[in-house]
């Protein structure tokens, strides 16, 4: 099968890149260099402690890049010419979209309605960034899951195709929480591409409700969660 992954140099989708390779399928990548401001600071030191310990997880410490694992192309915005032009030419059976900013129409175009978004959270309680860590901030541990859904050009808006909980007897460190989302993302891309392999109708349903749009979270923010964790109650 021909697939297309829209994502990010980081080790968590690396290792997702990794996994599709390593079924067999024809895997082209296009990767987003540039990123979103926003009016306020939003990095923390634990995401560089968190990004050595999934290579050191995934890859013995190794600093894997995307281009291993498939046909790379590196752009600085996923909705330039160059992607949608990429996107054409290899004419992908399926594409993942994940980790990138909100793709627009006329990307969403070219992929001809066989585009998968992958949110870390349930889009009918939480939308947008960081969700994961806003869950965590409201102490909604039941919330800490991932969702695979239809791309559309409604924010997490898509029918959804899957909806897994967290193994949180497996959340014992703050590091193990993107651990634990992208091998959701892994394991839901395997079940729907053996289904669509096989000829399976993939069952979807569409949200009901519209969960709450957040931005990114503070660093301020991210302080104190790092600092509480391990939450009580």
């Amino acid at each position: 099968m021909k697939i297309a992954l829209l994502t990010t140099q980081t080790p968590h989708h690396a290792y997702f890149a990794s996994q599709i390779m390593s079924w067999g399928h024809e895997l082209v990548i296009i990767s987003e260099t540039g990123s979103i401001s926003f009016p306020y600071s939003t990095a923390h030191k634990y995401e560089t402690g968190r990004d050595d310990f999934e290579r050191k997880h995934w890859f013995c410490d190794a600093d894997a890049q995307l281009e291993e694992f498939g046909t790379a192309l590196t752009v600085e915005n996923i909705n330039c010419i160059a992607a949608k032009d990429f996107l054409v030419n290899f004419n992908a059976d399926i594409t993942f979209v994940f980790g990138t900013r909100m793709i627009q129409p006329y990307i969403l175009k070219c992929l001809r309605n066989n585009a998968y978004n992958f949110h870390g959270g349930d889009p009918e309680v939480y939308r947008g960034l960081d969700s994961h860590l806003w869950a965590l901030w409201h102490k909604e541990f039941s919330e800490l899951k991932t969702c695979m859904h239809c791309l559309t050009t409604a924010l997490d808006g898509g029918d959804i195709i899957s909806l897994r909980s967290f193994d949180l007897n497996k959340l014992n460190r703050l590091e193990m929480l993107r651990i634990l989302n992208t091998e959701n993302c892994v394991q839901m891309a395997h079940e729907l591409l053996e289904k669509l392999n096989n000829g399976v109708v993939v069952a979807k349903r569409q949200q009901t409700d519209i969960g709450r749009n957040y931005s990114a979270m503070p660093t301020v923010l991210k302080d104190v969660v790092v600092k509480s964790f391990p939450f009580e109650g």
